[in-house]
Parts: C-alpha cells; structure tokens; sequence
C-alpha cells in the first residue's frame, strides 16, 4: 500500500528516467540486522522502523552521510577502538553501533589514558580510505583525522585507530 497518488507516480518515473543512478545510495533499513533501529506499529497499525532511544548514533546523522557512508562500505576500512574514559564498555557499545553501519571492527580494548577529553581518529591509511575518513569525522563529531604516532599501537592490518573520549560519554 502508498499514499501516493497515480500522478505523482508517473512524475517521479519521469525524473528518474533522467537520472544518472551511479550516484544514489542503496540502503536497507531493517530491524532484524541494524541494532540501531527497532520496529514498532503506529495508531493507525502502520508498521514502523523507529531508532532505539538507547542508540548512541543519530540516524538523522547516518541519513545527511549516506554518500560517505556508501562509499565506506565499498572501501571496507577495519577500525580498531580504544576507551579513553573511565566509562565501563564505552568501546564495546560504540563498536557495536559502528559495526551496523558497516565498518570492520578489529579490536576494542582500553586506552593507556582514562582522562581523553576528545575523542581523537588516527588515519593509518595517509589518507587511501577518504569516505571512512569522512564518516568516522561525521560519526564523532571530530573536525579533523590525526597521523599516526608512537604513542598508539594499532593492528598491522588497520586503517583507523580510534581513542573514544569523554564526549562520547552519555550520562543517563
């Protein structure tokens, strides 16, 4: 069933006639896979896909990176995730979420530090992996990817190494 009318059909066919599809993200919303999204029936008995209130991601922040995000997935970066708090699980939980927006979650452990103010994204790949740069900047909320350095002990295989700090701390 839709609510939209015969017209508006024949509209939409017109406009995407003339559209070059290489550049439209493909993306599939179901509960059954994504554990940021969980399904729920409206008034009317509508079925519905609504986010978790327990999410710690911004669906409206996966839907405006959709591009980046796409292309994320094609570049298949593998992340590994530090907790740079005191906060118990906060690495577990937020590879959890990352993982359903499809990046290749290494390893999660704990950082050396516990007092990371910011969390700071280390791109191993000098910058091969732009998309997952820019997701992991969107994810974060972070303004820029940092070069690597000695102080971190990433994976030979990683592309991303990444200290979670008390911003992303959710106090409840």
């Amino acid at each position: 069933e839709t609510n939209i009318d015969t017209w508006e059909i024949i509209k939409l066919s017109r406009i995407y006639k003339n559209l070059d599809t290489s550049h439209i993200a493909h993306v599939v919303l179901d509960a059954n896979t994504n554990r940021l999204l969980k399904e729920t029936r409206g008034d009317d008995g509508a079925y519905l896909l609504v986010a978790r209130s327990d999410s710690n991601l911004s669906l409206q922040k996966v839907a405006l990176n959709l591009p980046y995000f796409s292309l994320m997935r094609q570049e298949q970066p593998k992340v590994t995730i530090v907790n740079g708090t005191s906060q118990p699980g906060l690495a577990e939980e937020t590879s959890n979420w990352m993982k359903d927006i499809g990046f290749n979650i290494s390893t999660i452990g704990n950082a050396d530090v516990k007092n990371t103010d910011q969390t700071i994204i280390y791109d191993l790949t000098s910058g091969n992996k732009l998309s997952s740069a820019k997701s992991l900047m969107a994810l974060f909320n972070v303004s820029e990817v940092n070069k690597p350095t000695t102080s971190i002990n990433p994976a030979p295989t990683d592309d991303f190494y990444i200290i979670l700090g008390k911003d992303r701390v959710v106090n409840n």
